[in-house]
């Protein structure tokens, strides 16, 4: 019979128009969530594809243009609006409809799109269609025959007081009452064959997919007599039955224990001869408490008229349904590789398009460090099912110090890299490891960094101390499914999905936010997240590990905690990186980044872009450093070949241009290191202190320019601009600036908080290199565009020399003689001063030497790299002068200068 089969006569209509409250996101349908590296509605019509499905009616309500986006590209997919929300009947309804009026004919399957169903349960359900119809002597090895012998009800038994109550002031919420028919229709026959259930049909016009009750306990319950189905009671009614009640499907009557103990549960998919279903979904009523159209009506529809059959799928993997995110993280680990099939298809070349897309040419090289870093992973944690993720490092070419300000940057990704793999666990500890011994293995547990509040919020309990545990101490964050629970299981969720302890005393309320009785916010915001890195409790965890590189895992996992209102799953995870440490490339950013992008693929967060780099920056404040997002979004935003250009507050994805191929970029380590954990955060946090501080000195005396962020002074004319920092103080205490600003008290006190008391602060040379670099990096961008890499050359010197030590000041008789000639502020190299003498020296190294272009610091400072724009044809005599005339001369490592060209963003390997 499957010989008969043909792919142009198999359909489906997928149901994808419900709200899936369950999930606590209305930023998109539940089938539009990330599964693995693809939305569950792709993975769902790839298995169907391949079970023999090629066309697909989608019927859309609820979201509907994230159900489209999630399928755009996928080919014999069109779509059904549901205008309003009646039921699965109808949603049904108008697929088939939809179907009939392209002239289909043949077999449909009908399925809801919260569950992702094998290919082999497709192929077969589509085989059972065409096959005789279950019996004793013709039983498939996956069905097992039920004899459910009809309940013989007395007068007494099939009284209405002996029946369930499902009238509309009784029926709760959760119940679907058109499933749940009274038990007060006439009794059967007591003879063998019962009554409403026709002859057994040769040739079924309906199948119906159905699993062990205890593989789907939540499903509706099967009925089945002498081995033929006769309807389906959803599990509220089932739950609402007392003993002596009974239940009439196609005119069988069962008792209660019965219908408790039925073997099989609804998988929800169906297969239908295209004409039948219109006509059983055409006699649907609505007649019931919820006023809706029900799809699992249409069996006891078919059973009455002998063409009802059953399928049973006995293996629990190969339908993977969901609810909550939980669920959603649980089976999506499903799809994953193990360990060990990643290295196979690394070594046989499956992944070989995949690596060149992100290296080039160059890709076979990479292969060994993803294989070695595998391996590692393997030796310490077994052959587990992983995700691959990978941050690169960056450069920016023009932009430095503004993106916290507002300004834009101009970045490229380089195929210097940091690896991660990652595993989840069934508890709340992350565990790391490094190939390189320099990084020792480290563990922590997430419900111990988090404050009691955040734990109530997520119903998690705790003890005294804040840590997460049970009244005896233990904890116990979340069970298998990744649901917050005790012991016996006080903690749920409440009816609006959010977590809760008994009595309902944590929610979340409509806007997603967490709050306790009282009505004060917890966090998921950043407001809150600002709270928590003042408090003492995280300021002392920092200061017990200040310099540890696990506080930047920390800082993506607990940023991204905040920000979700359910516990994170723990990870096992392993590290490799070749980005060079504290040399301005933003290796530690690499470090949040690919943890982010774990912790987001693990989770099925399917956070946005924006958002993802909003929460990298704000999760690496962890850490003490306050910068902004410029690295995270561009090793998130950048592409291959391409310079791209990214504006902040808000955030936007600008032009992204071709990088020609006559020049290069080479960026070379001074191997002099930066490390923000040894002094040089409270540098460059004063920095951006007083950036902040000369602002507020401009809002106060300026109020009628209406400035809202930094970057908008350099929409001013220049003259105005040297007017107005004439009002700036060219350095200023604290407590000069108190008696200068004191209705700013509140916000003095916030930047103090992050660094180190300078004595003074440097305020007019530093606002002056801000408005400065931010008019650079626009004309940065048409520059580009137009391909003068000359001017742009010239302006990357510029830029550095606004931050050359000692640098330049600017007194009052300065900004007046540059206000009177109108010099163009953007060739004003202002004073920010976080380059080093080193750094300074190999810059002018570099500009005097023929085919460079210009050079400038890259990264905060005080210490790391030089980038320089080349020639492509001097790049290679560039590199040998820096060797010979720096490295060798100075004991170092010769080979830390080398050439990029433009390379691939972020990328996550499931």
């Amino acid at each position: 019979m499957a010989d008969s089969l043909h792919i142009q006569d198999c359909a489906a209509v997928l149901l994808c128009a419900g709200k899936g409250t369950r999930m606590n996101d209305s930023s998109r349908n539940k089938v539009s969530f990330d599964c693995a590296g693809d939305s569950v509605i792709r993975r769902i019509v790839r298995q169907m594809r391949q079970g023999g499905v090629n066309l697909f009616a989608v019927v859309v309500g609820y979201r509907a243009e994230t159900v489209m986006a999630a399928l755009s590209g996928e080919e014999g997919v069109f779509f059904v609006y549901q205008k309003d929300q009646k039921g699965t009947g109808d949603a049904a309804r108008l697929g088939l409809a939809a179907l009939k009026a392209q002239n289909f004919r043949g077999k449909v399957l009908v399925a809801v799109g919260d569950r992702i169903v094998s290919s082999e349960v497709i192929s077969g359900l589509l085989s059972r269609f065409a096959s005789p119809s279950l019996s004793a002597d013709a039983t498939p090895a996956d069905a097992t025959p039920v004899d459910v012998t009809p309940a013989v009800a007395s007068p007494a038994d099939a009284s209405p007081a002996a029946s369930p109550r499902l009238s509309a002031d009784a029926t709760p919420a959760d119940a679907s009452p058109a499933d749940a028919t009274s038990a007060t229709s006439p009794r059967p026959n007591t003879d063998s064959t019962p009554v409403g259930v026709g002859p057994v049909a040769k040739s079924p016009k309906a199948v119906f997919g159905v699993q062990p009750l205890a593989h789907n306990p939540r499903g509706g319950h099967v009925l089945m007599s002498m081995d033929k189905p006769c309807g389906i009671v959803e599990m509220a009614d089932v739950r609402r039955l007392s003993d002596g009640d009974l239940v009439t499907k196609a005119g069988v009557s069962f008792s209660a224990d019965q219908v408790r103990n039925a073997p099989y549960a609804n998988a929800s998919l169906y297969c239908f001869d295209l004409d039948a279903a219109v006509e059983a979904t055409g006699s649907l009523t609505s007649d019931n408490a919820q006023k809706e159209f029900y799809l699992t009506d249409t069996l006891e529809y078919f059973a009455i008229r002998g063409e009802a059959d059953v399928f049973v799928v006995r293996d629990p993997e190969s339908m993977s349904s969901f609810s909550t995110k939980p669920e959603l993280r649980s089976i999506s680990t499903r799809f994953m590789r193990n360990a060990s099939s990643l290295i196979a298809e690394l070594k046989g070349g499956g992944l070989d398009k995949e690596l060149q897309s992100i290296y080039g040419s160059g890709f076979q090289e990479q292969k060994p460090r993803y294989i070695a870093l595998i391996e590692h992973f393997i030796s310490r944690y077994g052959d587990r099912r992983i995700v691959l993720t990978r941050a690169p490092g960056r450069v920016n070419l023009m932009g430095r110090h503004i993106d916290h300000r507002g300004g834009g940057i101009n970045v490229m990704a380089i195929d210097r890299d940091l690896l991660c793999v990652s595993s989840p666990r069934e508890d709340d500890s992350i565990c790391l490891t490094n190939t390189d011994a320099q990084f020792p293995d480290r563990c922590f547990r997430l419900s111990e960094q988090l404050p009691e509040g955040v734990l109530r919020a997520l119903a998690l309990p705790f003890d005294k101390t804040g840590a997460a545990g049970e009244p005896g101490g233990d904890a116990q964050p979340f069970d298998r499914t990744g649901t917050a629970g005790e012991s016996g299981g006080d903690a749920h969720l409440d009816r609006t999905g959010a977590a809760g302890e008994s009595g309902g005393d944590a929610y979340l309320d409509r806007t997603g936010a967490a709050r306790e009785p009282g009505g004060d916010a917890l966090p998921f915001d950043t407001r809150c997240w600002l709270d928590y890195l003042a408090s003492e409790a995280a300021v002392r965890s920092l200061e017990d590990t200040r310099g540890d590189w696990a506080n930047y895992v920390k800082a993506a996992v607990l940023r991204l905690q905040f920000e979700t209102p359910m516990l994170l799953s723990g990870m096992d995870m392993a590290f490799s990186g070749s980005i060079p440490v504290a040399a301005g490339l933003s290796s530690s950013s690499a470090v949040v980044v690919a943890s982010a992008e774990a912790v987001c693929a693990l989770n099925c967060l399917n956070i946005t872009q924006q958002r993802f780099i909003e929460l990298c920056g704000e999760g690496e404040w962890f850490v003490g450093s306050r910068g902004g997002a410029g690295d995270h979004a561009a090793m998130k935003c950048s592409r291959k070949g391409c310079i791209t250009h990214l504006d902040f507050k808000p955030f936007r994805v600008g032009e992204r241009t071709d990088f020609s191929d006559e020049y290069a970029v080479i960026v070379a380590d001074t191997c002099i290191k930066s490390r923000k954990s040894e002094g040089s955060r409270d540098i460059f946090n004063s920095k951006v202190a007083a950036s902040d501080i000369a602002f507020m000195i401009l809002r106060q005396r300026y109020p009628e320019y209406g400035l809202r962020e930094f970057r908008d002074l350099a929409d001013l004319p220049s003259e105005t601009v040297y007017k107005m920092m004439l009002s700036v103080p060219h350095t200023a205490t604290r407590e000069e600036l108190r008696t200068l600003l004191p209705e700013y008290s509140n916000s003095l006190n916030q930047c103090f908080s992050s660094h180190a008391d300078p004595g003074a602060y440097d305020l007019r040379s530093v606002a002056l290199f801000g408005i400065a670099e931010c008019l650079r990096s626009r004309k940065f961008q048409q520059l580009l565009s137009c391909g003068d890499y000359l001017a742009i050359g010239e302006m990357m010197k510029t830029s550095h020399l606004g931050d050359a030590v000692p640098g330049e000041n600017y007194p009052d008789s300065r900004l007046e003689e540059m206000a009177r000639d109108g010099v163009d502020l953007s060739q004003v190299p202002g004073g920010y001063r976080c380059s080093t003498q080193a750094i300074d020296a190999l810059c002018r190294m570099l500009d005097e030497f023929p085919g460079v272009l210009g050079s400038q610091m890259v990264g905060a400072g005080l210490g790391g790299c030089v980038v320089a724009l080349v020639r492509k044809d001097a790049s290679l005599r560039v590199v040998e002068m820096l060797r010979r005339e720096y490295y060798d001369k100075n004991g170092l490592d010769s080979g830390s200068a080398h050439i990029f060209v433009p390379s691939s963003g972020t990328a996550v390997i499931f």
